[in-house]
């Protein structure tokens, strides 16, 4: 993208599915779901909102699941 402060790349916001996100948390895609399922005894509240992408399709902001991984690190250090 090009400026009046220069040229700079563009960030890209990439949108992951259910299966790349429970890969990156290790753990299966049914658990996923049930941590993104507030009628599950699993759910984990504080996960980032997935987005409806289409009629069946979710999918989460690589982003906001970047930056809870790093949250998670941060605050679990022992």
């Amino acid at each position: 993208v090009n400026n009046a402060m220069g040229i700079y790349p563009m960030q890209v916001n990439k949108l992951i599915r259910a299966k790349e996100c429970a890969a990156l948390f290790g753990v299966s895609v049914s658990t996923w779901w049930n941590w993104n399922n507030p009628k599950s005894r699993h759910h984990r509240a504080d996960l980032p909102r997935p987005i409806k992408v289409g009629e069946n399709s979710t999918a989460w902001l690589e982003s906001e699941i970047s930056d809870y991984i790093g949250n998670l690190a941060a605050n679990n250090r022992v």
